[in-house]
């Protein structure tokens, strides 16, 4: 029995001695902690860090959210006023409902070639009136005074093939009247011009032209082609005031009557021009007689288009174009501002990503200091634990 007591005597006395070693260990971590005073400080400073640097983070976003609603709003202008100006740049949607207006059957026409246009071989264009596009009012004015509404409402085919399906389908099937010529291929050939360079220097240069018809529009080869072969408006040239001056002097007709040096045919030449006089325009023709060889002459007032003329008031326009324009610059001067507003908040982002691992840290730190202090009071219990126990064991030894 003596022995029984001792042995378990022992086995608790070594029972305290492990405990007591367990303890001076984890005392021994505890050195690696800084003061839970520090760790505390820096949890709080770090918290404050984190609030700040997410006040400054919304701060900055605000900032560039107003320069973004800034952009926003110009760019909704620009928007708006580009869909109406594109609206009233169709020119050609506006001068084909007018054509529709002025010539019967004109639409009827028109919609049974847009429905079919897969039975030609090659692209149907037209009418002619909705392809053209004059560089300016009066250029416009001349061109219609020029061309005859046949013409305007006419259609171009680019092979025979076409033109009589065609004419068969609406025409004759249909009974819609409807005017039609031929470009081949629908290609525009090289103009051959109606004066020489050196002529055309002299008439620019003393008699105030400026150049050809054909240049004073833009239209599709065909379009253009299907002109030159029916009007010859690229013999045709264009003046100014000083061509009055001109046509006063008496040189003027006989210059345009003249034949080139390589033009190796007798007698005259005709010619045609357009020109301004007094705030009005007019055209002047010359022609030879057959019989005599005399220059006869004429001349007609040109009215404003009504047919070419601008689908609205320029100045509509002009304000519309102004618009896109301070819109698009007030949007130039803002996007630095949305860069740099981009690089502040990458830095407050930047910044509040390193502050909150440092927060994680501290976060850490304190709950491995709880965890430790937890640690260290429960090995205490056990030691005293153990040397309660070791203490019991010796009392019953002195009893017995």
């Amino acid at each position: 029995e003596f022995q029984s007591i001792d042995a378990h005597q022992r086995r608790a006395e070594r029972e305290v001695q492990a405990e007591r070693k367990r303890l001076e260990e984890i005392q021994a971590e505890g050195a690696s902690f800084p003061p839970m005073d520090e760790v505390e400080d820096s949890l709080r400073k770090a918290q404050s860090e984190l609030r700040e640097t997410k006040s400054k983070l919304d701060a900055a976003k605000r900032r560039a959210g107003s320069v973004q609603d800034k952009i926003d709003a110009e760019k909704q202008k620009e928007d708006e006023a580009s869909q109406k100006l594109a609206r009233l740049n169709d020119e050609k949607s506006l001068r084909r409902q007018r054509l529709f207006g002025m010539f019967q059957g004109l639409k009827d026409a028109f919609e049974w070639i847009d429905q079919n246009r897969k039975m030609f071989r090659r692209p149907i264009h037209g009418p002619i009136g909705t392809e053209v596009q004059p560089k300016s009012a009066l250029t416009a004015a001349y061109l219609e005074h020029h061309v005859s509404s046949n013409t305007w409402r006419s259609f171009v085919v680019e092979c025979p093939e076409d033109y009589k399906l065609l004419y068969r389908e609406v025409r004759e099937k249909k009974g819609i009247p409807i005017n039609i010529t031929t470009v081949p291929q629908g290609r525009l050939k090289p103009v051959t011009r109606m004066y020489s360079d050196c002529k055309m220097d002299v008439l620019r240069r003393e008699h105030g032209f400026f150049g050809y018809l054909d240049e004073t529009f833009t239209a599709p080869d065909p379009i253009m082609q299907a002109l030159i072969n029916n009007h010859n408006v690229d013999k045709v040239i264009v003046g100014g005031e000083e061509v009055q001056k001109a046509l006063d002097r008496k040189d003027l007709i006989e210059l345009l009557s003249t034949r080139e040096a390589h033009d190796k045919k007798s007698g005259k030449v005709s010619s045609c021009f357009f020109y301004t006089h007094n705030r009005s325009s007019y055209r002047y023709t010359s022609q030879p007689s057959r019989f005599s060889g005399e220059i006869g002459t004429s001349s007609d007032e040109v009215q404003p288009a009504r047919l070419l003329k601008p689908g609205c008031d320029p100045n509509i326009k002009e304000e519309l174009s102004e618009i896109i324009k301070k819109a698009k610059e007030t949007i130039e001067n803002l996007l630095p501002a949305i860069q740099e507003g981009q690089i502040e908040m990458d830095e407050w982002h930047k910044h509040g990503q390193h502050v909150s691992v440092k927060l994680k840290d501290s976060k850490r730190l304190k709950q491995e200091w709880t965890q430790y202090k937890a640690k260290l009071r429960n090995q205490k219990e056990k030691l005293a634990e153990a040397e309660e126990d070791a203490a019991k064991d010796n009392e019953r030894e002195k009893v017995q």
